[in-house]
């Protein structure tokens, strides 16, 4: 009767614990995906941190791995790239503010010249550190992801 009511407890915890994300959740943004995930990996670092909780001994090296996947979830939720990639631009003409004219069929910039080329390499830079953070998310859970139990 001991194990059946711990479970039954544990299963009532998990439902308070996963209600908001699940009530926030949308089917039509891959933010929710991450979301989602950025939860479960944290809960398991959490777990597979705590010495009163877990049995197993964990590679400290799996466990950093853990956090990696954690953090890298939390900077694509922030979608900070392009803030981050305008540091140039910034430096170069004291703001990343963006001046656009409305023609009849879509926004034009108004830079051109140096200081288009200049934003739009940043920008292409900021996707490419996106990939970059994606893909090594990607690789991480598929190569570790196996050693994160107790």
């Amino acid at each position: 009767m001991g194990l059946f009511f711990r479970r039954i407890v544990k299963g009532i915890s998990n439902v308070i614990k996963w209600f908001p994300i699940i009530w926030n959740d949308r089917d039509w943004d891959d933010t929710y995906l991450h979301v989602l995930l950025h939860k479960k990996i944290e809960s398991m670092y959490n777990y597979l941190t705590d010495d009163e909780l877990t049995y197993g001994v964990h590679h400290k090296n799996h466990i950093r791995k853990l956090l990696i996947c954690k953090l890298l979830i939390e900077r694509i939720l922030d979608q900070g790239y392009l803030e981050r990639a305008l540091t140039p631009y910034r430096r170069k003409y004291g703001t990343s503010e963006i001046i656009r004219k409305i023609t009849d069929d879509r926004w034009i910039m108004f830079y051109s010249g140096k200081r288009g080329d200049l934003y739009s390499r940043c920008s292409d830079h900021s996707y490419f550190m996106e990939q970059q953070d994606y893909n090594m998310l990607h690789k991480i859970l598929a190569k570790y992801s196996s050693y994160w139990w107790d």
